[in-house]
C-alpha cells in the first residue's frame, strides 16, 4: 500500500509539472506577440505571478537573457500609471523585475523628466529641443532643491524623490549603483540626444552630476582633464583661439578674475571654485600640489600639450602657486 501512494503521489507530481510547464510555454508565447499588459489580463496574473512564471521559464532554458528582457518591458503607459502610484503611496515599489528591463531603466529616467516644470522660457521637456533639454536638467535636475527634511540637494536626491532610487540601487544595466551620472548617460545612449556630446557647442559636462568619490582614485586622469578643458571652453573665445590667444584670455578671465561673492578673494583659485571644480582641486591624485591653480593648468596643459609654460616662445603663461599670493601674470 505504501509503495502503491508513493507512485500515485509521484504521477501526480509529475502531471503537475508537466501542466505547470505547459502553462509557463503558453504564457511566454502569448507575452512575446503582446503587451506587458494584455498579458497579465489574459492570464489573471497579478505582475507578482508573471515575474516568478518569466524567472521559471528562464530557469527551464524557455527564453534566453534577451527574451527574458522583451517579457519583463512595460508599456509607456502602463509605467507611466505604475510610477504614479509609486510616486503617491498608493504603490510601495514597481512591479518585481521591473528594474531588469533596460527599456524600462530608461522609460522611467524619460518619465521623470517629462514632468519637470514649465515655465515661459522652456516648452516643456519632451518638446525640448536638445539644448533646451541641457538647460531644464541643470535648471531642475543638477540644481534640485530637495523638500524632504535632512535630504541633501542635486541630481541623486532629485531621482531618490521621485521614485528611483529602486532602480539606482538594484540595475543590472548601470556600471555603478546610487549615481545620477552613470542613470543620465544610459538615458542618453538609449534615446540618442547627445547630451553629453562635447563636439557640440553646448553640452552637458559629465562632472556637472557630482557623486561621492568622483575626483579620488589614479585612473581618471583624463576625466580630470576634460573638466578643467570644459570649464576653459566656456570662456568666450577660448576654444577655437591660437595659443597666444588661450594666454591672452587665461590672464583676462583666469588670473584676473573678479569673484562673484564680495566676500571671496579674486583670482584664478576663486575662478575655479566657482565653476565647481573645487573638489578636483582638494581631491585629485593627479595635481603635484592641491588647491593649486597653476598646478591645475600645468596637468591640463601637459596632457592637452597645449604648451602655455614653454619658456621658449615669445609669450608664455606664469601663474603663481596661490592666487592669494597675487593675480599677476
Amino acid at each position: 500500500m505504501y509503495l502503491k501512494n508513493t507512485g500515485w503521489l509521484r504521477d501526480e507530481k509529475m502531471t503537475q509539472t508537466k501542466k505547470r510547464n505547459l502553462r509557463i510555454d503558453t504564457v511566454i508565447d502569448y507575452r512575446l506577440s503582446h503587451s506587458y499588459t494584455e498579458t497579465l489580463q489574459e492570464f489573471g496574473l497579478t505582475p507578482c505571478k508573471f515575474f516568478r512564471v518569466v524567472k521559471d521559464a528562464y530557469a527551464q532554458g524557455v527564453v534566453n537573457q534577451s527574451r527574458l528582457e522583451q517579457c519583463l518591458i512595460i508599456e509607456r503607459p502602463t509605467l507611466d500609471d505604475y510610477f504614479n502610484e509609486v510616486k503617491s503611496g498608493e504603490r510601495k515599489r514597481f512591479p518585481d523585475g521591473t528594474h531588469l528591463s533596460k527599456a524600462n531603466n530608461v522609460s522611467l529616467v524619460e518619465i521623470v523628466l517629462e514632468k519637470l516644470p514649465v515655465d515661459e522660457k522652456y516648452p516643456g521637456y519632451a518638446a525640448a529641443t536638445r539644448e533646451q533639454k541641457i538647460e531644464l536638467i541643470r535648471k531642475h535636475v543638477i540644481n534640485y532643491k530637495s523638500q524632504t527634511p535632512d535630504a541633501d540637494n542635486g541630481a541623486r536626491q532629485f531621482f531618490y524623490d521621485n521614485g528611483l532610487a529602486g532602480l539606482m540601487s538594484a540595475s543590472p544595466h548601470l556600471r555603478k549603483i546610487n549615481s545620477p551620472r552613470v542613470l543620465m548617460e544610459l538615458y542618453d545612449k538609449e534615446r540618442k540626444i547627445g547630451l553629453f556630446d562635447r563636439t557640440q557647442k553646448e553640452y552637458l559636462g559629465r562632472w556637472e552630476i557630482t557623486e561621492n568619490g568622483m575626483w579620488q582614485g589614479d585612473s581618471n586622469k583624463q576625466f580630470a582633464v576634460e573638466v578643467i578643458e570644459d570649464v576653459l571652453w566656456h570662456i568666450p573665445g577660448y576654444r577655437d583661439a591660437t595659443r597666444e590667444e588661450k594666454i591672452r584670455l587665461i590672464r583676462e578671465h583666469i588670473i584676473g578674475y573678479k569673484a562673484k561673492d564680495p566676500n571671496s578673494q579674486n583670482g584664478p583659485l576663486q575662478f575655479f571654485y566657482d565653476n565647481g571644480l573645487k573638489g578636483l582641486m582638494n581631491s585629485s591624485a593627479h595635481l603635484r600640489k592641491k588647491c593649486s591653480p597653476r598646478a591645475l593648468m600645468e596637468l591640463y596643459d601637459r596632457e592637452r600639450k597645449s604648451g602655455l609654460f614653454d619658456k621658449s616662445k615669445d609669450d608664455y603663461l606664469e601663474m603663481r602657486e596661490r592666487s592669494d599670493d597675487g593675480n599677476g601674470a
